[in-house]
């Protein structure tokens, strides 16, 4: 492949001009919409992205580069640019490249398949048909099935020579719901590796549900009540819990979880785990954006904070090695600690169980305002809308609220956790009941 001789090439010019380590990652994405707006169907054959960045280490100080167009002078032009980097950079012993490990996750990855534009039209169909299930949809304002590809590359002057490329499929639909004087918004996105994994009359139908459900919502009074989440929700609040277990933010005292592990945590009905080889994630990860391996790595198991994740930089700096977590956002930036796929496991509640032990109380599906919550301490004021729940019963819409509390407080209080567990792309969670919860509304 020309790609990685050229890239072979640079990487020994680097040397030649001074680097000790030259490394160089590059990455492609390929996506395609065929979309039917209030009838009209339109065709975007696609959105084509490709970037480059070059990482050089000098004398232990490390210089960082990026570009979009893989040729030699380019490729060229930014290794220089990375070594002159290095001249205002700070040493940095812990910065390190990835040698070649023993043995990589086997992922087998192939593309959807091929379908022509009738085939897509009788899926948008599929899709609009579902979406008119509920009396209350006003109009079906769009739906649309999409692909995408991804594919990276990492070569490494330590020998490190690695691909991978990920391929789904993706279909949503939004309408709007209308009942007298009222009128809402309703969505469902759903992904998948095949185009025939996908329910399309399901799909339309799920966003025709959720636009009716919100319908009449009100407010409710101020107290403090059970409250059931979807796990859409729990994964928003899973998210904000997510930066405490990041190796960065632990060793930089941004963490409240420093220092406990082993230590309870939450509920013992709860497991978290960090996987981006999760069966029934579309993006399945046999690596990260530095070469290291992925794996499963157990966050929360029966309650107990059970470990902390790192890439390089920070395994070494914590004096542990990488639990494959090193990501970048995208090739403009550096690999940091992250996740690609995350997962609740499930527990052994079903969720009409939950509602029907529930003498009154709240089923939360979307909450708002998760970026004011406090990452650091867990503390969050969240809008929320759902259900109201009487007498076992999912009863009138509720918006308009705020739920108050601590995310840490609130994952020990968990008092269910539900069989029905549900994955959005490559993460996932079940339902889960909480004891008591702050609302604030009228």
């Amino acid at each position: 492949m020309q790609q990685k001789k050229t890239v072979e090439d640079i990487m020994a010019y680097a040397l030649k001009k001074g680097a000790d380590q030259c490394e160089v990652l590059w990455t492609r994405s390929v996506s395609a919409t065929t979309q039917m707006r209030q009838g009209e169907i339109s065709d975007d054959n696609g959105a084509f992205r490709q970037g480059y960045s070059v990482r050089v280490i000098k004398d232990q100080v490390p210089g960082f580069s990026y570009g979009t167009l893989i040729d030699r002078d380019m490729l060229r032009r930014s290794v220089d640019d990375a070594l002159l980097s290095c001249a205002f950079a700070e040493e940095d012993k812990d910065y390190c490249f990835t040698r070649p490990k023993a043995a990589y996750p086997m992922i087998r990855s192939k593309q959807p398949e091929k379908i022509n534009f009738k085939q897509k039209k009788e899926i948008l169909d599929l899709l609009a048909e579902g979406a008119k299930s509920e009396k209350q949809i006003d109009k079906v304002e769009r739906v649309a099935v999409s692909e995408h590809t991804t594919a990276t590359c990492i070569l490494n002057s330590l020998g490190l020579d690695l691909c991978r490329e990920n391929a789904f499929v993706s279909a949503s639909a939004m309408v709007v719901a209308k009942d007298g004087v009222d009128e809402q918004t309703g969505g469902f996105f759903k992904a998948a590796n095949s185009y025939f994994d996908l329910d399309y009359r399901n799909i339309g139908a799920h966003a025709a549900a959720d636009g009716y459900a919100k319908l009449g919502a009100a407010p409710i009074a101020t107290g403090e009540l059970p409250v059931i989440f979807h796990p859409e929700a729990v994964l928003d609040l899973i998210s904000l819990i997510l930066p405490s277990f990041m190796g960065d933010h632990v060793l930089k005292g941004m963490s409240v979880l420093k220092g406990k592990l082993n230590q309870v945590i939450a509920s013992p009905k709860l497991s978290l785990i960090d996987d981006a080889l999760m069966k029934e994630s579309v993006l399945k990860l046999p690596f990260d954006d530095e070469g290291v391996p992925c794996r499963e790595n157990r966050l929360i198991g029966g309650g107990r904070l059970q470990r902390f994740l790192y890439n390089n930089k920070y395994g070494a700096r914590a004096k542990k090695e990488s639990t494959g977590n090193g990501f970048s956002a995208s090739h403009k930036s550096l690999p940091s600690v992250g996740t690609a796929s995350y997962y609740l496991e499930k527990g052994d509640t079903p969720f009409p169980r939950m509602i029907r032990g529930t003498e009154r109380g709240l089923w939360v599906k979307d909450l708002m305002g998760l970026h004011m919550a406090d990452t650091v301490t867990g503390d969050f004021s969240l809008g929320a809308g759902g259900k109201l729940i009487e007498k076992g019963e999912v009863t009138t819409g509720v918006r308009g609220i705020m739920i108050v509390g601590n995310i840490f407080d609130l994952l020990k209080d968990v008092e269910a956790v539900g069989t029905d567990f549900t994955v959005y792309g490559n993460i996932g969670a079940p339902s889960l009941k909480i004891k008591s919860l702050k609302i604030s509304g009228k």
